[in-house]
């Protein structure tokens, strides 16, 4: 193929693969995990056909491999063979996404456009949540609580719940303003900034406290890379900045957004509270029990309703990734696994330094907001999101600038 053929397709791959990310649960086959599963073999097989795709020997690679062989082995001790083969399946798709950003994603130039088709994707997104608060019409999604959010409008856009839908759009942020400071045009700036607040403004709306938590964490982070001076320069893009932030706080105030916070914290909301603990306590005693090897691929949504030493009225998912890690395959590969997202982090704030540049200063944020972020959901392993921003993280942080 010629060269402009092989970057065309390449572009072709990865923006698949990201608007992909934001059909969660939708009415059609995108939900489907074999065509999950499929999309991404096909990506692998059009790139071979490009004759342009290496598997880059790096710790990311190798422990990903590493994960989904020893996810497989788990088979010996697993006990439901359904959850292991769903897990097994994802663990494929993270090792293969891994491969395919690391060869679609080489330059600044796609680094770039990549991040532009992310952020447009969850502008869409985030357009689509605004029409569900306004209008109360849900057409997107499958869930089985649509009656429950819209009793509250809520948005869902294709997610089950509103806690996924809001850890979309926060892993979502530092990418779109990865875009908004690499772009030329100022326009396409602009049009990032309304992205990046109307995707914030849901999360404020919906009073999702640990996204916000991850987003000010990630901000501070930032802040601290860039040295504590202040993002903007240009004096016109300040004043810009300015007035989105006026439009922020009249909106907030004016909706209630801080009278929802305070009832957040209601009885209902720290029994809710209470009850993570306790699905968390109850994956210590699983890990334990299993010589803390693991209880085997995906199982812990099989032990969580069927074998509780504290009652948790027969919930599946322990909400907090890095307690579902832990417990589904054990210590050694949650220590890896740590490591695999610390190295990524501790990459970016040495490139942060060291080359001054904006890429490696909101690849960082983005590793922060991610590590916080992902203890909101009841569980992410299903979420179309994580192996492609694995891979883009992966990616981004390994290329040549």
């Amino acid at each position: 193929m010629q060269k402009m053929t092989v970057k065309s397709m390449k572009r072709l791959i990865g923006s698949i693969l990201i608007i992909y990310t934001a059909m969660q649960s939708t009415p059609f086959y995108s939900s489907n995990l074999f065509v999950y599963v499929g999309l991404y073999i096909l990506s692998i097989v059009l790139l071979l056909l490009c004759g342009d795709i290496i598997a880059k020997n790096s710790y990311f690679t190798a422990f990903s491999v590493f994960w989904l062989i020893y996810g497989l082995v788990s088979i010996v001790w697993a006990v439901d063979m359904y959850l292991w083969f769903r897990n097994s399946a994802i663990l494929l798709l993270m090792t293969l996404s891994i491969i395919i950003f690391t060869n679609i994603l080489d330059s600044k130039e796609n680094l770039i456009y990549f991040s532009k088709v992310w952020a447009i994707t969850i502008g869409i997104a985030s357009l689509v949540g605004w029409y569900e608060v306004v209008f109360n019409n849900y057409h997107f999604t499958i869930s089985d609580n649509i009656a429950k959010y819209a009793d509250k409008n809520w948005p869902l856009f294709s997610f089950l719940n509103v806690n996924d839908f809001s850890t979309y759009l926060t892993i979502s942020l530092p990418i779109v303003l990865l875009w908004i400071k690499n772009e030329d045009r100022k326009s396409s700036r602009r049009l990032g900034y309304v992205i990046f607040l109307s995707s914030l403004l849901l999360i404020i709306y919906v009073i999702s406290r640990a996204n916000l938590l991850a987003i000010a964490v990630g901000i501070a982070v930032l802040l601290m890379l860039k040295k504590a001076k202040f993002i903007i320069k240009n004096k016109y893009e300040l004043a810009f900045i300015f007035i989105l932030v006026l439009i922020v706080l009249v909106i907030t105030f004016s909706i209630g957004i801080v009278d929802k916070f305070i009832e957040s914290f209601t009885y209902e909301e720290m029994r809710s509270d209470l009850l993570r603990v306790n699905l968390i306590k109850n994956g210590l005693r699983y890990l334990k029990d299993s010589n803390y090897l693991g209880i085997g691929a995906g199982n812990l949504e099989y032990y969580l309703p069927n074998f509780q030493y504290i009652n948790t009225y027969g919930m599946k998912y322990i909400h907090n990734w890095w307690a579902e890690v832990l417990v589904n395959f054990g210590v050694a590969v949650f220590i890896f696994y740590v490591i695999f997202w610390s190295k990524i982090l501790l990459l970016n704030i040495r490139l942060s330094f060291s080359k001054c540049n904006n890429i490696n200063r909101y690849i960082s944020m983005a590793v922060v907001v991610f590590f916080i972020a992902v203890i909101s959901p009841s569980s992410i392993l299903l979420m179309k999101w994580l192996p492609v921003f694995t891979g883009f993280m992966v990616a981004a942080s390994t290329m040549k600038l």
